[in-house]
């Protein structure tokens, strides 16, 4: 999907994160001998990036985990988690480390 409005962009994140978490399935995964449960298994990624379509300034993005979390996160290659602060959700901590350029939805 491409996005001209960041507001937009980020709703639509929270909107297909919060689809994932709520279809997720309970199965267990299973790579390498190795089992992932709950908060450790990856289920699904919602990814904002631009402004520029190749190598672009900003990535971003949710991850919904196994137990229906969802994480935020900045970077392609170094993924680095965003924590949020108290009562904020992983949305709205992506919001604040995008700099507020944002205002809450």
């Amino acid at each position: 999907m491409h996005f001209t409005e960041l507001q937009a962009a980020l709703e639509a994140a929270e909107r297909s994160a919060r689809e994932l978490a709520e279809n997720r399935s309970p199965r267990t995964a299973q790579r390498r001998r190795r089992r992932a449960h709950g908060g450790a298994q990856l289920i699904g990624r919602v990814e904002l990036s631009g402004p520029q379509p190749l190598l672009p300034d900003v990535v971003v993005g949710l991850d919904v985990r196994g137990d229906g979390s969802v994480q935020a996160y900045r970077g392609r290659l170094r993924r680095r988690t965003i924590e949020p602060r108290a009562g904020e959700t992983a949305t709205e901590a992506l919001r604040r480390a995008l700099g507020g350029a944002v205002r809450g939805a």
